[in-house]
């Protein structure tokens, strides 16, 4: 999984993943178009990965149950709490 932030100016994400701050960050001009956007909500849910629907997609030989995968996986690996939005993660 490869994870980028829309914003390369936020001091914190400096201090976070740029090794406070001595390090550098890479900036790079991107499509959202085939990466999956974090969402960010108010809750105290955890996400969650329905194991079941990903065995049934995974079990079923058809261009669907790619799409069923990777919707599900989606589903557990794109959203976070909601005090990391200062992100604005997007995710490959």
């Amino acid at each position: 999984m490869l994870s980028y932030s829309a914003r390369i100016t936020d001091p914190v994400i400096w201090s976070h993943y740029a090794d406070g701050h001595r390090g550098i960050a890479l900036g790079f001009n991107f499509e959202p178009e085939g990466l999956y956007k974090v969402e960010y909500p108010i809750t105290n849910e955890r996400p969650r990965i329905d194991i079941g629907k990903l065995r049934l997609a995974h079990s079923q030989p058809h261009p669907k149950s790619d799409n069923a995968v990777r919707d599900v996986i989606a589903q557990g690996f794109t959203v976070k709490a909601h005090s990391w939005s200062y992100e604005h993660e997007h995710r490959h």
